[in-house]
């Protein structure tokens, strides 16, 4: 565990992600998230791997609040046995709407907004 690295892409749609953290060890490996930014959150954050164990880290971004864009970040692990990270980039969309006029019915126009996340 002292080297683990893990990077992960969240495209504009994906919010979940699972990360596998493993203890290839012999003996008890106890870890935890010491480090991330406020838009991710990491369940579950901390606990004990027996040797050969194995705790899949679900990984959720929020995107409220953040301007669109391309978002990198690291999150920090500390262990028993070292430290490692898991490296993440999101995708965030523009928050720009854009009108499309649809089609007419009786001299009304209908128009549908999109908005992309």
């Amino acid at each position: 565990m002292a080297n683990f690295q893990h990077s992960v892409y969240f495209n504009s749609d994906d919010t979940q992600i699972q990360v596998p953290l493993a203890n290839d060890g012999d003996g008890l490996l106890s870890w935890q998230v010491t480090k991330k930014p406020d838009w991710i959150n990491v369940e579950p954050s901390g606990g004990f791997l027996n040797a050969g164990e194995t705790v899949g880290l679900i990984l959720t971004v929020s995107r409220h609040g953040l301007v669109g864009g391309t978002y990198r970040e690291a999150i920090t692990l500390t262990t028993s046995d070292g430290t490692g990270g898991i490296y993440v980039t999101m995708m965030v969309g523009s928050s720009i709407g854009k009108y499309i006029i649809l089609g007419a019915l009786a001299g009304l126009a209908y128009l549908y907004f999109t908005r992309r996340k």
